[in-house]
């Protein structure tokens, strides 16, 4: 439950029965407690976006588009690294 943010390109996304939508990103930039830590290769994370979080349904979740999340990151149990945003607000669409 690390509180961190994260801005990249969305890779590609899923949705499933239960609500959740995954959206695999290249990570670009990312902070952690506020502090932005360097990235030494190409990165990426998995953002879990559940069904209480709102309007992700209406949210436009292509591939290629630019993408900033505040959340958690979380180690979860099918061994991805991932952030959780808590609400609809903690994600954002950078202009180009």
């Amino acid at each position: 439950g690390i509180p961190i943010s994260v801005e990249g390109k969305i890779k590609q996304t899923a949705s499933y029965l239960d609500g959740m939508t995954t959206v695999d990103m290249e990570v670009r930039s990312l902070s952690m407690y506020g502090q932005a830590r360097s990235l030494v290769d190409q990165k990426f994370l998995r953002m879990e976006v559940f069904g209480y979080v709102g309007s992700h349904n209406r949210l436009n979740l292509a591939a290629g588009r630019r993408i900033q999340v505040h959340g958690e990151l979380m180690w979860d149990g099918d061994g991805f690294l991932e952030v959780h945003p808590s609400s609809a607000i903690d994600i954002f669409f950078p202009h180009p």
